[in-house]
């Protein structure tokens, strides 16, 4: 747990009253923890949880599931770009100050916009914290671990049928760097 967060090295509001932030961690080199702050909850900076995630997007699957599907295909193809080299580039940069969260969210902006219009009606979350989360999780994952695969399996998971929700929920909450 980041008890300090002076060491907040960027903030990016989003819609909503969402701010996400980024802290140097120690897991690896250029190592973030993702934070974020939700003006309509708390002040206080929060770490969530992978399956805060993806309880979000099993909800906005419940209205439109074929936006759901076409997501999962925009993710699966964000993660087979960005490999590891590439996502310890940016964070690097992001660490160094070279680089904004703002410039970083520009990345994935337009495809935001386009899951927005389809989505945003449900859920807690608005599309554009839950794909820049995302997407700061992929860096931070990749960065971390070279054969990282909790996170591609989880939102492959939303294109499954529902009676895979217990894999759905597992892969949301496995520990898997502890094993």
């Amino acid at each position: 747990m980041v008890k300090n967060l002076n060491t907040l090295i960027d903030t990016i509001e989003l819609s909503n009253g969402i701010s996400i932030g980024i802290v140097p961690w120690k897991l690896s080199d250029n190592d973030i923890i993702i934070k974020y702050k939700d003006k309509n909850g708390t002040q206080h900076w929060r770490q969530p949880k992978h399956i805060h995630w993806i309880v979000d997007w099993m909800l906005k699957r419940e209205h439109d599931e074929q936006a759901i599907r076409e997501l999962v295909i925009y993710f699966s193809k964000l993660w087979k770009k960005y490999n590891p080299t590439v996502c310890q580039r940016i964070l690097k940069a992001l660490l160094s100050g070279n680089r904004s969260l703002e410039s970083v969210y520009l990345i994935v902006k337009y495809d935001i916009d386009i899951f927005a219009n389809k989505l945003d009606r449900y859920g807690y979350y608005k599309v554009d914290f839950l794909i820049f989360f995302w997407f700061l999780l992929l860096l931070q994952e990749k960065n971390n671990r070279n054969d990282a695969y909790m996170f591609e399996k989880m939102f492959s998971a939303l294109a499954k049928d529902y009676s895979e929700l217990y894999n759905i929920i597992s892969y949301a909450t496995s520990n898997y760097w502890k094993k």
